[in-house]
């Protein structure tokens, strides 16, 4: 494969967002110093897909059709990817300068054992109470500070998560298995971590997450819900990580 860097990101409606994202990584692409591609997995209603391929176009990405699973989404772009670096990105965030640098930077300069890299996610937007309590239960901490504290992590979450292609597959990707509740990125830290690999950390790149898709009450029970179901789950796939109860 050629030097550069794909870009993978799972859609499902969310326009909007979507287009703040693609003119992020283009104004951050230009100034890269190598090739970058943008693969859209899309599975959006027909009205909001026709919007979504119109905005793709003006930026030349990839759309290819995708299901409802957001991992297998992934799994999907990342076959589909040109490159052995694949940076994978939620719809609802967009980079600032220097994040596509930066991953690329980490990995190259990291062995063979580093198989991902992990960015750091910043929420903005207008704080709601809903997303302040959010806030003071620390859910956001995985997304905003490990990149600062530390040089390696188990996991991270994909919403600003560099992979190396070959080991990626070699673990085999996102597990299409996992009940569609969320958690699928901490399998895979813990699935690279079994196989002796690691994930860095890159706090120069960075993602701004928008707060409005964590900011009403309604969205974040759905989402606390979703956690725990994962959570359960991730226990009965991965028992040595439990002590007491609790995936370390």
């Amino acid at each position: 494969m050629t030097e550069g860097l794909s870009i993978v990101i799972p859609t499902h409606g969310r326009h909007d967002l979507l287009a703040e994202l693609l003119e992020s990584i283009s104004i951050d692409a230009d100034g890269a110093g190598f090739d970058v591609e943008v693969i859209i997995v899309d599975d959006s209603p027909p009205k909001e897909k026709e919007r979504i391929l119109q905005t793709a176009a003006g930026y030349n990405a990839k759309v290819i059709q995708g299901v409802a699973s957001v991992g297998v989404k992934r799994n999907m772009g990342a076959k589909e990817a040109s490159y052995e670096l694949i940076l994978f990105l939620d719809s609802d965030v967009k980079i600032l300068p220097g994040t596509l640098h930066a991953h690329m930077e980490r990995l190259v300069h990291e062995p063979e054992d580093v198989a991902g890299c992990l960015g750091k996610v910043v929420f903005i937007g207008q704080p709601t109470y809903a997303w302040q309590v959010i806030e003071a239960m620390q859910l956001p901490l995985p997304f905003s500070l490990y990149p600062d504290l530390v040089d390696y992590v188990t996991w991270g979450p994909t919403a600003n998560l560099s992979v190396r292609r070959k080991q990626f597959l070699q673990v085999g990707g996102f597990d299409s298995t996992m009940p569609r509740y969320g958690g699928e990125d901490v399998d895979l830290g813990f699935r690279l971590d079994n196989q002796g690999l690691r994930i860095a950390t890159a706090p120069d790149a960075v993602a701004e997450h928008a707060i409005e898709t964590w900011g009403t009450w309604n969205q974040n029970l759905r989402r606390l819900w979703s956690f725990g179901l994962a959570d359960y789950y991730l226990l009965i796939r991965h028992p040595e990580r439990c002590f007491y109860g609790v995936v370390p």
